[in-house]
């Protein structure tokens, strides 16, 4: 579990007002030890549409010993708190993937551990305790989220080990998507590419999205038929057996046609 998880939430904490504060007693655990939303059970993240309050509940349960978190780990080694450092999204790019805090997309994060430590975002061994995201999206987008927390054992001392929750997913949603022109809406980045470039856009029905990419004599070069769900959805067009040049990347939906250009440079 990380440390940055501590002060992040700290200063978060601070940021939204108390009167949204979360209920622990309105999740039921039935594990000694998790956070909620589960991605490894389909749970995540509300989507959000820009411009619109948005709200959501983290849960978590701290566990009392090592035992707790994997049993194959000794029990003598105790726990005696999680910290909730921070929730990061990514902005994913064709190098990696840079982490930022979640004011970048007009959100943030209180905790509520029913004030049993001086830091609400200090939770202690064996309670169940929450955090509160919030705020109004100022972006679009659907990012990679990962939920960054410290846990502190009692082994040989005190010691400060770094915890990283992965796999979820927000999706914010442009307002009106069925009003407004589409294409507005679509990214696509890098561009240029090199191996890939990810595609970003909206939808407001679930159904099937056809990905053509065309170069500068009209040839199609790719095509590839996805899934998308209501709201934002992003996928990977793969440039790496494309030569240099600029392609046009067209998009067949539900929402009509829209062409957007790209740039490959290896």
């Amino acid at each position: 579990m990380n440390k940055q998880l501590l002060s992040f939430f700290a200063f978060v904490a601070l940021s939204i007002s108390a009167a949204a504060q979360c209920n622990p007693a309105d999740h039921v655990w039935t594990s000694n030890f998790g956070v909620s939303p589960d991605p490894t059970v389909g749970e995540n993240f509300q989507a959000g549409t820009i411009g619109v309050p948005y709200s959501d509940v983290v849960y978590v349960k701290t566990p009392t010993t090592a035992a707790d978190i994997d049993p194959s780990l000794p029990a003598f080694v105790v726990i005696d708190s999680i910290h909730l450092d921070a929730i990061f999204y990514g902005l994913v790019t064709d190098v990696d993937t840079t982490w930022a805090d979640l004011s970048g997309v007009g959100l943030s994060v209180t905790c509520n551990n029913l004030g049993d430590s001086p830091d609400p975002c200090m939770f202690l061994s064996g309670n169940a305790y929450c955090g509160d995201v919030a705020g109004t999206p100022t972006v679009t987008g659907s990012y990679p989220v990962k939920i960054v927390v410290t846990a502190y054992l009692n082994f040989f001392g005190t010691q400060a080990v770094p915890y990283e929750f992965t796999g979820y997913t927000l999706n914010i949603n442009p307002a009106g998507v069925e009003e407004l022109n589409w294409e507005n809406f679509i990214t696509l980045a890098p561009n240029p590419a090199s191996n890939y470039s990810l595609i970003s856009f909206p939808v407001n029905a679930n159904g099937n999205v056809t990905l053509d990419v065309y170069n500068t004599m009209g040839q199609r070069v790719t095509s590839e038929v996805v899934t998308a769900t209501v709201g934002m959805n992003s996928f990977r067009v793969n440039t790496a057996d494309l030569s240099n040049g600029q392609y046009i990347v067209r998009l067949q939906s539900a929402n009509g046609v829209a062409e957007v250009a790209l740039q490959v440079q290896h």
